[in-house]
């Protein structure tokens, strides 16, 4: 995911609360102020106060692991499906989404048992610069392991998060023993300073320190959208594809909302969330963060609906939570980079 410098914990209320009005808590590592609004703007609507918890997705994760259904939080909206795995798996959260919009958000965008439901989601897409580099495009995640790319692939940091849900994917896919030979390859092919962040791995790819970087697909478009002409440049001079088209599709990834097990307010906190899957609430969510809304038909982001349509792997996603440890164990095996340092050969 895009990094926005350090996460401090961020306490905010939207008011004292009148005698009798209910406090809605909502955890959550959004980095964006315009997608909290659209929290505001409920608790408005519906006369309730509202207080957020704002953490790094990897903290806070910890936080309530480390707290339990002591913990006061009644929504608890992350990026990245293995995060919310983590918190069903330690018995975080309620049960409480499995008939939640079910005629909204697709099964692949949702948990099973009604644990956690997707908001938004992004796709792990292969960037180049343009002109095209010489050479064979790489159109696959396999292509990226390829003996003549030595030395210029920029793969996600180890110490991403997202790095471990795209391993997880993979396993999910092919299974462990072809995703560990892949990861193999592709270590084997990193550039010297592979980056530990989307943007710097855009950066490098558009100043030519490699040829093709895997990235999230949002990144890309936040770059773009950001009012800033140098970094609108830089976008423009990147071209992404969406790789496997022709197999199973671009491996994904979501961000999704769930009730805390120790929710004071389990049924407003549903409300929020069938609110945030609504259709005008999900086409806000897609252009602040420029994801995918998980709702079908909801209208895109312009920097998305650019790319065209393509296929996604929502099989391997619905299976990605079973293989954290997998995926751990492969980064760890490969010598994949944690992705603060030069890369040893």
């Amino acid at each position: 995911m895009i990094v926005r410098g350090i996460f401090w914990l961020i306490l905010i209320f939207s008011g004292v609360s009148a005698a009798g009005q209910d406090t809605l808590t909502v955890y959550s590592d959004s980095e964006f102020p315009a997608e909290q609004a659209l929290w505001q703007q409920f608790a408005a609507e519906n006369g309730i106060a509202l207080r957020t918890v704002i953490e790094n997705g990897d903290t806070l994760v910890a936080r309530l692991n480390r707290v339990g259904t002591a913990t006061p939080a009644d929504v608890i909206i992350l990026s990245d499906v293995l995060r919310l795995t983590a918190l069903k798996d330690q018995k975080r959260l309620r049960p409480d989404l499995k008939k939640l919009s079910r005629d909204a958000v697709p099964g692949h965008f949702r948990d099973s048992g009604g644990y956690w439901i997707g908001l938004t989601y992004w796709a792990y897409g292969i960037i180049h610069y343009q002109p095209k580099p010489p050479g064979s495009p790489a159109e696959s995640y396999r292509d990226l392991t390829a003996a003549r790319w030595q030395g210029q692939i920029l793969p996600g940091a180890a110490v991403e998060a997202s790095t471990r849900t795209l391993l997880a994917g993979m396993i999910a896919r092919q299974g462990r023993k072809k995703t560990a030979k892949w990861a193999a390859g592709l270590v084997s092919n990193i550039a010297p300073r592979p980056g530990d962040s989307d943007v710097k791995r855009i950066l490098s790819i558009a100043s030519r320190q490699g040829r093709f970087a895997l990235i999230n697909t949002a990144a890309l478009a936040l770059l773009a959208d950001t009012g800033d002409d140098i970094k609108a440049e830089v976008a423009k001079a990147i071209a992404l594809r969406f790789p496997d088209q022709d197999g199973k599709g671009a491996l994904l990834n979501l961000r999704g909302a769930a009730i805390g097990a120790g929710a004071r307010h389990p049924e407003i906190a549903r409300k929020l969330i069938e609110y945030l899957t609504g259709a005008s609430t999900q086409q806000k969510l897609g252009e602040i963060r420029q994801e995918f809304p998980v709702r079908p038909g909801v209208p895109l982001s312009k920097w998305l609906q650019a790319w065209g349509s393509f296929k996604a792997d929502t099989g391997s996603l619905a299976k990605t939570g079973k293989h954290l440890r997998e995926a751990e164990t492969i980064l760890q095996n490969s010598g994949w980079p944690e992705g603060r340092d030069r890369v040893k050969r």
